[in-house]
């Protein structure tokens, strides 16, 4: 039968037959058929997405709307959608159900004494209302392992402090070896530099009325600590010991996390030689000693992961060019890593932290991430740019990856920060992939594990960018950015700074959208700025970046006091290779953290005497670079540190 194609219907043109219409009101009738059907389709196109607008949350919303303006066509936006395995699942988690839709009291009335509901606790407090469960730390003694005070009390909180917010992200050593060590006053997995060096990464988590983030100022406590500890670094450094590894390893980060990584990245890597040399990286057989086992583990897998985040957000090579060859896991598959319990108010038993588990999922992570960073910035980069066929390949190793992640870590089930943190470095890491292949579609196979016709740079990025997002909206409104977290610094800069850039795109309810969500990381930034100093740069640069009008509302939720003496200290301390917004694409040296704050020595400033610092370089806690690993004579606590740029 004649389908009504012409100049030739279908039937014809394969006999190669000379096609004769019937009559002219057949072809008519045909021809309005498929118009008809055409009409049919692009309503049912239309009525889908007027349905996903309704449907999806207000960042997926804004998201289709982004893409609908870019000049993305509705049947590919709709086909996208419906084909992609739920782009934000955070959207059905349990989580956001607790915060967003269940109505019931939160805190201490919403439980009582029902046992189902207690088990549930965790997602209705803030993680910063539970308290440490470690019951040894209760006997620790300050003058043991440090000079600087001897108040017990003091040592034991900042202990507490360290292992609560800093430790289960940030692994540096096995806990219950190193606090077993700590109690019992052995030195084989704790030494007075580590326990210095451990209190002055507490130092950031710590706060007191009076205290500041003035690293440089030798009334604070961290300054204290970290002379300390680079007293006994100097004296220790010559002799290899799992705890001068660990050490190292802490007080490069806590420099990282002041604004001077140019200085701290040579402990890192000093202690990444160290590990070479006693061979730790290779051990990969287990040993009859199981805790020297685990202890060797902790240790690998967590100066594996550091380098690997910091040569990352640097864009740097890999320091370390394979991963680990220690095993994570014991011959009975039980994970060779400590957890963590906490205690939430009036809970029955204390809760699971699940920290094992969270480090394992990370380890993994960052093999992954190493070999991208090797790609990139490493050996690999005399290949030129990552192609998007490459990008595609490591993408199928993330999912890979997603998927098999315990039920305690899938998308409908996390709840603690470190939980949040996982997937947030992974769409950071997919935006980075991603973005610089704007309008660029790949055809998949059947064998393609993802089902649909293609796969588009600018959706994977716009997806993973929109559950960023959400992910730090869902983060504050369950955790807020009071407490103390320096890896969220990253991903408030990114998400910050993107929605920075869309304002001057959008109008209306959609701009507002976008200058909350501004308004939001520059709060989480000046919050997070009372903890450590970097992150009060990297607010200044992005209030300066904010339009006058802009800037004016957000000093309704975040300010600086004495700001303009506050950028000329910044032009003086900061030594940093971090780049700004860095996972949006290969970031130039200009977006460099120490480039950027140059602009602040030309303040005019009369008063030159801040905060206890003369006019001239002021007391500084750290050296040259160059001086780093080299023999010095002990200083005290008071010495004059200076940084020789």
């Amino acid at each position: 039968q004649c389908d009504g194609g012409r100049p030739s219907c279908s039937k014809c043109r394969r006999a190669r037959a000379t096609c004769v219409y019937a009559s002219d009101s057949v072809v008519a009738q045909n021809a309005l058929k498929r118009n008809f059907k055409d009409l049919q389709d692009k309503s049912g196109t239309q009525v889908e997405l007027i349905n996903i607008l309704r449907t999806r949350d207000q960042h997926d919303a804004h998201s289709v709307l982004q893409r609908l303006r870019a000049g993305e066509s509705v049947d590919a936006l709709v086909r996208f959608i419906q084909q992609e395995p739920d782009a934000n699942p955070f959207t059905s988690s349990i989580l956001y159900h607790k915060i967003f839709y269940d109505q019931s009291t939160p805190g201490p009335l919403a439980h009582g004494k029902n046992p189902i509901q207690d088990k549930d606790r965790k997602y209705d407090w803030p993680y910063h209302a539970a308290e440490l469960v470690e019951p040894s730390l209760e006997t620790v003694r300050a003058s043991q392992w440090t000079t600087v005070t001897d108040s017990d009390d003091l040592v034991r909180t900042l202990l507490k402090a360290y292992l609560y917010f800093d430790f289960p992200f940030n692994s540096l050593f096995h806990k219950d070896a190193f606090v077993a060590s700590l109690v019992t006053g052995r030195k084989t997995y704790c030494s007075s530099l580590l326990v210095n060096a451990v209190l002055a990464c507490a130092c950031h988590c710590y706060r007191t009325p009076t205290s500041s983030t003035d690293f440089w100022s030798p009334k604070e406590l961290i300054y204290q600590f970290m002379a300390e500890a680079r007293r006994l670094w100097d004296r220790e450094q010559s002799r290899n010991h799992i705890t001068t590894i660990q050490a190292g390893a802490i007080i490069g980060y806590v420099l990282n996390c002041d604004g001077t990584d140019r200085i701290g990245v040579r402990y890192l890597q000093l202690s990444i030689d160290m590990a070479h040399d006693m061979g730790i990286f290779s051990h990969h057989v287990r040993l009859e000693d199981e805790q020297r086992q685990a202890v060797i583990a902790a240790t690998a897998w967590g100066l594996f992961c550091m380098q690997a985040r910091q040569m990352f957000h640097n864009r740097q090579p890999p320091m370390i060019l394979e991963p680990p060859r220690v095993p994570m896991k014991d011959k009975l598959q039980r994970p060779y890593f400590c957890e963590l319990w906490v205690l939430y108010p009036q809970a029955p038993c204390p809760t699971r932290v699940q920290h094992s588990l969270v480090f394992i999922a990370m380890c993994e992570f960052f093999v992954i991430l190493n070999s991208i960073v090797a790609r990139c910035y490493g050996e690999g980069r005399h290949l030129g740019p990552i192609t998007f066929s490459e990008a595609l390949g490591f993408r199928e190793e993330l999912l890979k990856w997603q998927i098999t992640l315990p039920e305690e870590l899938q998308p409908d089930r996390v709840v603690f920060p470190a939980h949040l943190k996982i997937y947030m470095q992974l769409f950071v890491l997919l935006i980075f992939l991603f973005v610089r292949f704007n309008g660029v579609e790949h055809p998949v196979t059947q064998s393609h594990p993802i089902r649909r016709n293609f796969i588009s740079a600018q959706a994977v990025a716009a997806s993973a960018k929109n559950s960023l997002e959400s992910l730090v909206h869902l983060y504050y409104a369950r955790h807020s950015f009071e407490s103390c977290d320096t890896i969220m610094l990253a991903y408030l800069d990114l998400v910050g700074f993107d929605a920075l850039r869309e304002l001057g795109t959008t109008s209306g309810p959609e701009r507002t959208s976008k200058l909350s969500t501004v308004v939001l990381c520059a709060k989480g930034l000046r919050d997070q700025a009372r903890h450590f100093y970097i992150a009060e740069v990297v607010f200044s640069i992005l209030r300066d970046s904010m339009s006058p009008d802009d800037a004016r509302q957000l000093k309704q939720f975040a300010s600086i006091d004495n700001e303009e003496k506050r950028k000329r200290l910044m032009a003086e301390h900061v030594f940093s290779h971090y780049l700004l917004n860095a996972g949006l694409d290969d970031a130039t040296q200009q977006k460099r953290l120490d480039e950027l704050v140059k602009s602040y020595e030309v303040l005019d400033l009369d008063d030159h005497d801040m905060n206890g610092i003369d006019g001239t370089n002021g007391n500084h806690l750290i050296d040259s670079p160059d001086e780093i690993g080299t023999p010095r004579n002990s200083r005290s606590p008071s010495s004059d540190y200076r940084i020789i740029p």
